[in-house]
């Protein structure tokens, strides 16, 4: 195995002390990355090793555009952004919108960066092993920040907009059990009677759960009159 291979798997597994003695061995493994474009530190998040990521940023890596937006680290965004504008709107290797990313890793500062900036509340991900057809508010909502569930619903995201699978952000937070995002999409126009693929509605799915305080909010709502 290479080191660069054997850095990424050890970052997967969240084997701290193996990265540590790669790092001190090869400084040059905190950039290590794999061919599909997969970054030990970008993996570090994915698999929520924390520890591992402060190993790497110790390390001083390079960060990409992306990369800064899971970080939550703004001002490389805007180190960025002052040269290449066009990276608000741009796909990452995997797919993703630092859009996509600032929300499900929940930063606030990131998303309203982003908004400012006229990022596409309706752009979808693009990689068919990772959440396809997901919007930033599907992202949101899996990442279960109800702040930055308000902020992309206040810009205009679609409150019904459907991923792979034909889940909703309703479908989302009824699985996740989120009253307080549940609420938030009810007050945004969510409909309760879309159907997932499978035929799931949300309340099907918080039955299905036992997440009994959403399967309440989601019996008992009064759709808005729109007039």
């Amino acid at each position: 195995m290479s080191p660069t291979q054997d850095m990424l798997d050890a970052v997967k597994k969240g084997d701290a002390e193996r990265v540590g003695r790669l790092i001190a061995l090869n400084g040059a493994l905190v950039n290590a990355r794999d061919d599909t474009g997969d970054s030990a530190l970008l993996l570090s998040l994915y698999y929520r090793q924390a520890k591992i990521t402060r190993m790497i940023l110790a390390g001083a890596p390079r960060i990409n555009f992306y990369e800064a937006a899971a970080l939550g680290d703004i001002k490389r965004m805007w180190d960025l952004l002052r040269h290449y504008p066009e990276l608000v709107t741009a796909y990452s290797h995997d797919g993703f919108t630092a859009l996509h990313l600032g929300a499900f890793f929940r930063h606030a500062d990131v998303v309203e960066l982003l908004l400012e900036h006229h990022a596409d509340i309706h752009a979808v991900a693009k990689k068919e092993s990772s959440a396809p057809g997901a919007t930033p508010l599907n992202s949101a909502v899996a990442g279960g920040e109800p702040r930055i569930v308000a902020l992309l619903l206040n810009a205009g995201a679609d409150a019904n907009a459907r991923q792979q699978g034909g889940f909703t952000p309703l479908h989302g937070a009824a699985t996740a059990g989120n009253e307080e995002i549940i609420k938030l999409l009810l007050r945004h126009g969510a409909k309760l009677h879309l159907r997932a693929d499978g035929g799931q509605t949300a309340e099907a799915i918080a039955k299905e759960r036992g997440n009994a305080a959403s399967l309440a909010l989601l019996r008992h709502h009064e759709p808005q009159d729109p007039t």
